[in-house]
């Protein structure tokens, strides 16, 4: 697959409610050594509303006609329903037009870099696509469960793609693996009634070091064949053990990109945080944009700023 197109911004929200580990968590405040996180955040309203005041926090800053949006895109697996969708709940409160397509895709941590190589595939049919992506896993979560709770965030992000050939859509790899969906998952029993969130770290930890791994390596292989530029990797920010484990298990010691520190795990949305965080970095380089977690899956892609006469 290969596509241009243009990425106007990025903007993203976090949950109000600031955890601070340490202090809110002393008695798991040694996991900041492995995860890296310090700050969690907590959302006091839904996914939906996150994904709203994200989107009108990035169209008031591009000064963007709200009008001319012509596909939206939401990636979640937090909506407090299933039905209606949660992008036409979304066009209404954002107020884009009625006459837009629109559709909702389930997936977590890979989310956002399925989203926008289906966002780029889509440019030949729409103009100005607006990619959300939003979640609230810390209502998932157990209180009591120190390998979930010192982890994850609540955001939202938005980014506008438009026609253009600012970037290019180049090399890409993906990996569904549901054998082990077990490892990651939505279980019925919980302390407060809804749905606990599942993980096993370890396992999961493990599946990253060998396929995700494999798969950053592959990519630059193919890479390297017909472009001179280093790759910046923009990596799911799962935690400070798996990216420094895959920094070591990257051959050629790629430089990746990190905020966990101060943002936590926000599943979709780290990749866009990400990019918004590092925008100067994101558009003067060749970047690895990796997502990999729910499922067991794993989506990566390689966009790049065009290098064309005059630029």
């Amino acid at each position: 697959m290969s596509g241009e197109f243009d990425l106007l911004g990025v903007d993203y929200v976090l949950g109000t409610k600031q955890i601070d580990i340490k202090v809110d968590m002393p008695n798991f405040k040694d996991a900041i050594d492995k995860t890296g996180v310090r700050i969690v955040h907590q959302s006091v309203v839904s996914n939906k509303d996150l994904a709203v005041a994200a989107a009108n926090k990035l169209i008031a800053r591009l000064d963007f006609d709200r009008k001319i949006i012509d596909c939206l895109i939401v990636v979640t697996q937090s909506s407090e329903r299933r039905l209606p969708n949660i992008s036409s709940e979304i066009q209404n409160e954002i107020g884009l037009a009625t006459d837009i397509f629109s559709m909702d895709i389930n997936q977590g941590c890979s989310g956002f870099v399925q989203g926008m190589m289906v966002t780029v595939s889509l440019l030949s049919q729409f103009k100005n696509i607006l990619l959300i992506t939003t979640d609230t896993y810390r209502d998932k979560l157990n209180p009591e469960d120190r390998s979930t709770n010192t982890l994850f965030s609540d955001a939202a992000a938005a980014s506008l793609f438009v026609r253009g050939n600012r970037f290019a859509l180049s090399f890409h790899s993906h990996t569904t693996d549901g054998s082990k969906s077990e490892l990651l998952k939505e279980q019925p029993n919980s302390y407060n009634g809804k749905p606990e969130l599942y993980m096993s770290g370890a396992d999961i930890f493990l599946w990253t070091r060998k396929v995700v791994a494999s798969s950053i390596n592959s990519i630059c292989e193919e890479w390297a064949k017909v472009d001179t530029r280093s790759l910046l990797v923009f990596a799911h920010q799962a935690s400070k053990l798996v990216i420094d484990s895959l920094r070591e298990k990257s051959k050629n010691q790629m430089e990746f990109v990190t905020n966990y520190e101060e943002i936590g795990n926000t599943t979709s949305s780290s990749i866009p945080i990400l990019i918004a965080d590092n925008w100067t970095l994101f558009t003067e380089n060749a970047s690895l944009c990796i997502g990999f977690g729910v499922g067991l899956s794993l989506s990566a892609v390689v966009i790049s700023p065009t290098l064309r006469k005059g630029n």
